[in-house]
């Protein structure tokens, strides 16, 4: 696809989640890629399990966790928490149209 240019599989780095590793090796692989280095605070990262939540927050990645359940708990490392789909659209622009 034109729009795929990096894909990471957990056997390309080491550490799990919650650590930042799988994070931080990609945006050190997609900084490689576009030539230019990847400011984690510029990535929006959209989880729905605590521990990748936990991980995109330690490596510097503005979070959505998206829920599983309605019930389920806010995680306290993500920016935003929602469940809803409109919810979630509603994050989503507002964090696009941001300069």
């Amino acid at each position: 696809s034109s729009f795929m240019r990096l894909i990471l599989f957990k056997e390309d780095y080491n550490g799990r989640n919650p650590e930042p590793t799988p994070y931080l090796c990609g945006f050190e692989r997609m900084g490689m890629i576009l030539k230019k280095p990847i400011e984690p605070k510029r990535c929006i990262a959209i989880e729905d399990d605590p521990n990748g939540v936990e991980s995109a927050h330690r490596a510097g990645a503005v979070v959505i966790h998206r829920k599983l359940s309605e019930n389920e708990p806010d995680s306290p490392y993500a920016d935003y928490c929602c469940y809803h789909k409109d919810d979630f659209i509603k994050i989503m622009q507002s964090l696009l149209s941001r300069p």
